[in-house]
């Protein structure tokens, strides 16, 4: 069984030229509360879990023009779907963690800002959340970040770049934020507008850890 990194997926993605077919096979429903820009939808996860030859006629309209790439919650049963698909000779691969790899990915790349010093931009496309890296002078600010915090140490390491605070410009409500944990393992300060504390402790729903 062939698998493609969603990190590798994206890069494709945002390339734009020529990029795979994203094929989803969730349910309707689900697919329409949150989706992969560009990808399509085939609801045929019923079908793939009980009979998968009963998936075979949905799936022999695609497109051949291009590789497949097949998602599905947790890249589970879209597996079904690429051995489906490879059986009827498309050039199909599987999402590795489905949504769940989709949500983890992160791109980072500099702006263009008027200030003395550099700011990353990090995008969470999975999510549609942004934060950011402001460095100078060999110092670092993070903004907003993410419960991934690997992505900001790479960036610091990159820019050879000592943290020196950490800031949650509000209670985020669409992403869990890693900024407290993040400044507690550097020693830094954390900073949170007073009547945001409050909000901030709310427990963070299944959706939110993805």
């Amino acid at each position: 069984m062939q698998e493609i990194p969603p990190e590798e997926l994206s890069e494709q993605l945002q390339n734009g030229d020529g990029g795979p077919l994203v094929l989803d096979i969730r349910h309707e429903e689900d697919f329409e509360d949150w989706q992969i820009p560009g990808s399509i939808n085939v609801d045929v996860y019923d079908e793939l879990t009980e009979d998968p030859d009963q998936a075979k006629a949905a799936l022999s309209d695609l497109s051949r023009e291009e590789q497949i790439v097949t998602v599905c919650a947790a890249g589970v049963v879209s597996q079904t779907a690429t051995e489906v698909l490879q059986e009827l000779d498309y050039d199909a691969v599987t999402l590795t963690d489905g949504m769940n790899g989709w949500s983890r990915v992160h791109r980072n790349a500099p702006v263009p800002a008027n200030l003395d010093g550099t700011l990353i931009q990090v995008a969470r496309p999975g999510k549609g959340c942004l934060s950011h890296v402001l460095i100078s002078d060999g110092e670092a600010a993070v903004f907003d970040p993410s419960h991934y915090l690997d992505e900001y140490e790479a960036i610091l390491d990159e820019y050879d770049a000592g943290l020196v605070g950490v800031f949650d410009t509000h209670a985020h409500a669409d992403h869990v934020s890693g900024a407290a944990e993040l400044a507690d393992w550097h020693g830094v300060p954390y900073y949170l507008h007073p009547k945001d504390a409050l909000a901030s402790t709310r427990r963070p729903s299944k959706m939110d850890r993805l």
